[in-house]
């Protein structure tokens, strides 16, 4: 799952900053705003601290739910009682429940739009140079988040607040994306998406460094679990071993980053803006050395390209609108269908059969990354 961090979906609107004392704050981040988020179904209040702690409080079902995980302003953490007036009314149980049912739909077809864009990718570096092809992703990107700033007409739409940050979290993300495609011309589809799904366990491992939040045992034991599932994957003892299967785990290593990038990011800048400045820096980064990559695609290729840069934006959308529908804790697990996806993609396409070691594997991580999932919501509950 490579690519700008989600949006939301709805307006926020800031109404007061205030000091308060934020549990596990550290020395000198006490300030907070106070937002109210309105969305099509209703609206509630949320505290946004100054400091970014990774872990996200909400309660399942929450119309706040759409907040969680993005850039808006780094990580919310909910009022102990959230103040819900929707126009309709309540949610009633059987509300809550289609609502889910929606939201559900919409984070399988984000695995699924995922699963192809990847799908999509390896077909083209098979063809063309993978410089290339991320360069003219890029550009696609590029131009797709330019024209939907400029529809808006507003002042300042471009004004960043910290351009650096943001060049920093482009070179990021271009260390993510070439070593998912590197490894993608040489390790089959579904490992390399497996093991791209460890990135959750390296969050764990740089939340205190970077944030000095410490993790419980269930984090931790959440990342061993990963990382005997990239043994049983890589099986660096057995006669496939090969060192292209560590590019995918630098992948996994990168988009952490980049995850924590993007909150820091997120505290000062909209999410329209961090998606159009992550996506200058990486193309005019990459156009400097396309000229010796460069390539005369097909008009099948062109295609294709074009399908590549708009599809990772279309997830997205689909992200900001499933979380709009139901929390992290009810959309989060499906995320996990896109190895599934790619599986299916891997035999029918690229003929790459997965031996049971493999699947084993494949599902350690998923496991991992539902305990960090599971520790979330307990703490949203415990809160």
């Amino acid at each position: 799952m490579r690519g700008t961090a989600p949006g939301f979906s709805g307006s926020l609107k800031l109404i007061t900053s205030a000091d308060f004392l934020g549990e596990g704050a550290p020395s000198g981040a006490r300030r907070g705003r106070l937002y109210r988020l309105e969305t099509p179904v209703g609206s509630l209040l949320r505290i946004c601290p100054a400091f970014s702690d990774y872990a996200s409080w909400h309660k399942p079902g929450s119309l706040g739910c759409a907040l969680d995980a993005t850039p808006a302003c780094g990580v919310l953490r909910q009022l102990p009682e959230p103040l819900i007036q929707s126009p309709v009314g309540p949610m009633n149980s059987s509300t809550r429940s289609h609502s889910h049912v929606i939201g559900m739909w919409l984070m399988a077809s984000v695995a699924l739009a995922f699963a192809s864009h990847d799908a999509i990718s390896k077909t083209l570096i098979l063809a063309l140079p993978v410089i290339f092809v991320a360069w003219a992703r890029y550009l696609v990107h590029t131009v797709i988040v330019t024209g939907a700033i400029l529809r808006k007409r507003e002042q300042g739409a471009f004004r960043s607040k910290r351009p650096w940050l943001h060049l920093l979290r482009a070179a990021v993300l271009l260390a993510d994306s070439l070593t998912f495609l590197f490894g993608l011309t040489h390790v089959p589809l579904a490992e390399s998406t497996a093991l791209v799904f460890l990135a959750p366990a390296f969050v764990t491992i740089l939340s205190p460094l970077l944030f000095g939040i410490k993790a419980d045992r269930l984090q931790w034991l959440s990342v061993i679990v990963g990382f005997v599932g990239v043994l049983v994957v890589i099986n660096p003892t057995g006669d496939g071993f090969s060192l292209w299967m560590l590019f995918p785990l630098a992948t996994a290593f990168f988009f952490a980053v980049y995850q924590l990038l993007t909150q820091l990011a997120g505290e000062s800048d909209s999410p329209s803006v961090c998606s159009f400045y992550v996506g200058v820096f990486s193309t005019g980064l990459l156009s400097v050395v396309v000229p010796f990559y460069w390539a005369s695609p097909s008009l099948s290729q062109c295609l294709l390209l074009l399908v590549l840069g708009g599809m990772g934006l279309s997830a997205h959308f689909l992200i900001s609108k499933a979380y709009s529908f139901a929390s992290s804790a009810v959309l989060a697990p499906l995320g996990y269908l896109q190895i599934v996806f790619a599986t299916v993609y891997g035999v029918l396409f690229f003929g790459n059969y997965p031996a049971m070691t493999s699947v084993f594997g494949m599902l350690l991580i998923c496991v991992s990354g539902l305990l960090v999932y599971a520790r979330r919501t307990s703490a949203a509950l415990s809160s």
